[in-house]
């Protein structure tokens, strides 16, 4: 994998001038967050990376033969370490081109390497969407998010940091453990009374049957749900929990 030159593209692929393209640097995803049904999780830093000759050889092939210079990194996480936001920065001061990207990344990461705002700012970076899910510390942990209030720090710093350059997009998720109705309005009035956030979205608890890294093998979280239904496919379409019901998500 570490040599695979298959992102390349070609005449065949119909790509039109000034199109974003998606690139992928690394594949599966360092984290374990419980209601994840990927099967990629856990790996280690570095795991299934591509290297720094392999991705300086795909994007000026595509500049060479497109003008491609914009694309959407498929990463599971962008800056799932230091490691791979320097290589990165290396690739881009080689290109003779402005690179700009968008892409998933791990807001924590931030917080742990504060330099990374400015190596990303550096590389041109134009969009990002995290998956926070709550802004209560306690429901976070319950699905391996953790962070709490200190993500409206962050997302500050990246704001600052950033500026108008790029666009900061964060979903959240509604039915979690311990998140009461007034935590859900709290965040809601940050969102509305700041400037760093350009777009969110809210989306509802949804529990699989079969999911074997997450609620279902967690005893102490599945008991805090009742009245579970499974409709005709995977998902546990009906629960209630002290705080609310899935219809009211």
């Amino acid at each position: 994998y570490n040599s695979s030159q298959h992102s390349k593209f070609t005449e065949y692929d119909a790509v039109r001038k000034n199109e974003t393209l998606p690139l992928e640097f690394g594949r599966g995803c360092v984290f374990k967050c419980s209601y994840c049904t990927y099967d990629l999780i856990g790996k280690n830093f570095g795991d299934y990376t591509k290297t720094e000759e392999t991705m300086y050889s795909v994007l000026m092939h595509n500049y060479e033969k497109f003008g491609t210079t914009r694309y959407m990194l498929t990463d599971d996480t962008i800056n799932d370490s230091l490691e791979k936001a320097l290589m990165l920065e290396k690739i881009v001061n080689r290109l003779p081109f402005k690179f700009e990207f968008g892409g998933y990344m791990r807001l924590e990461l931030f917080h742990k390497h504060p330099e990374m705002i400015e190596i990303y700012k550096n590389c041109g970076i134009r969009g990002a969407k995290f998956g926070i899910e709550t802004f209560n510390k306690k429901a976070g942990l319950t699905v391996g998010k953790g962070f709490g209030e200190k993500a409206k720090d962050v997302l500050e710093d990246l704001y600052k940091g950033w500026g108008d350059s790029a666009s900061i997009s964060v979903n959240f998720l509604v039915g979690l453990p311990y998140d009461t109705i007034q935590d859900l309005e709290n965040q809601l009035a940050w969102l509305e009374n700041t400037q760093v956030v350009g777009n969110c979205a809210f989306n509802h608890l949804r529990i699989w049957k079969n999911d074997k890294n997450g609620f279902n093998y967690k005893p102490e979280l599945m008991n805090y749900y009742t009245d579970m239904a499974p409709n005709n496919g995977s998902v546990l379409s009906d629960w209630s929990s002290p705080i609310m019901t899935n219809a009211e998500c």
